[in-house]
């Protein structure tokens, strides 16, 4: 049986989403974190995932993040990737079978992306990738046990794990998914997921 644990990185509240300062101010960024983590969360609260792990170095988010059902995890490493090879550590360490990375500015996930992730595992993929709209940066990233592929979150990350993937001759699924491919790092992404949510309570 599958023991799927889900990680979700997140930057300090100061220093989250700063990219989108010409459009909000520090406030309002720091308040559309929330929102935004306070979905993604919520929506990881799915029957196919056993553990959420919140990873930051934010101990304000860590602790509210309990409130949404994720188990704290203080990053050591001071940046993603790093961050990530800790979780990953961790995750192991308690049991988990797989692992599914999503940021916390993915904030239209839903639980059929969910689903979908955790079927293609399910089904034999070692590796399963779902892009951003570009098909250049990496959205989620589920990873079998056995797949021990490095983390490349950064520039061009969807290239480098599909390529990773290939050279250990692992089985990667993409899913292409409009929900899972919109994340909000620009004024022009933010006021397109305004236009989707306004009126909405988040998940």
């Amino acid at each position: 049986m599958m023991n799927l644990h889900a990680v979700v990185p997140v930057k300090a509240l100061r220093l989250a989403k700063s990219r989108l300062a010409p459009a909000l101010a520090p406030a309002g960024r720091r308040a559309l974190v929330l929102e935004m983590l306070g979905r993604v969360l919520r929506t990881l609260n799915h029957p196919a995932i056993t553990t959420i792990w919140l990873s930051s170095t934010d101990s304000l988010l860590l602790a509210m993040g309990l409130a949404w059902g994720a188990h704290p995890l203080y990053d050591t490493a001071g940046e993603l990737n790093g961050a990530l090879e800790q979780a990953r550590s961790v995750a192991w360490a308690a049991g988990a079978t797989a692992l599914l990375v999503v940021p916390a500015d993915i904030p239209l996930i839903n639980a059929e992306d969910v689903a979908s992730v955790a079927a293609a595992l399910v089904n034999g993929a070692d590796v399963v990738l779902a892009p951003d709209i570009s098909g250049r940066g990496t959205n989620a990233l589920a990873l079998q046990r056995h797949a021990e592929l490095p983390f490349r979150f950064g520039s061009g990350s969807a290239l480098h794990h599909q390529a990773e993937a290939t050279v250990r001759g692992l089985r990667i699924d993409r899913i292409c998914s409009a929900t899972l491919a919109f994340d909000i790092d620009l004024p022009s992404s933010l006021d397109h997921y305004r236009s989707l949510t306004t009126g909405q309570t988040a998940l």
